[in-house]
């Protein structure tokens, strides 16, 4: 009768969860698509991106272009680690918010902005820097101190 928490890359990876058949598996990650006229102006990938570098930048002192040159890896480890195990969650969360976008942007866009020509991966970091464009800005003073977002900008009521 106790609860245990598996958290990461492999928590719902078979080898794990069959030690524990009755286990509730929640995956949780920003999934959402950004529609508009019915065309994808911004993908969940994206989302995600923005995530990691204004994080990497802001909390770890990481150089954008850096956090760009391990994006690869770790959408390999997305791919062979989480994507065949997912859709055997019991509930699958996604946690993209519709005004995290406008609030990342400004720093995102300086960060997407000084990214070297020659880069790997260079052409879509500029569809994702011309993508961004599409948003406003939303200053991050209006985010709810307990918001998921205050993970990626800071100036939140938890402690990581």
């Amino acid at each position: 009768d106790e609860i245990v928490i598996f958290e990461g890359i492999h928590a719902l990876n078979d080898c794990i969860t069959e030690q524990a058949p009755r286990a509730f598996k929640l995956y949780v990650s920003a999934r959402s698509d950004v529609l508009f006229g019915g065309r994808v102006v911004f993908k969940g990938t994206w989302t995600r991106l923005v995530r990691r570098t204004v994080r990497d930048h802001l909390f770890r002192a990481y150089d954008p272009a850096g956090t760009i040159a391990m994006w690869a890896n770790v959408r390999r480890g997305e791919k062979l680690n989480i994507s065949p195990f997912k859709n055997k969650a019991d509930l699958q969360l996604d946690t993209f918010l519709p005004y995290e976008l406008p609030v990342m942007n400004a720093v995102a866009t300086d960060l997407f902005s000084s990214i070297p020509e020659g880069i790997e991966r260079y052409d879509e970091l500029r569809r994702v820097l011309s993508a961004l464009q599409l948003f406003g800005v939303i200053d991050n003073s209006l985010v709810s101190p307990d918001s998921l977002i205050r993970e990626f900008i800071g100036g939140g009521i938890y402690e990581q």
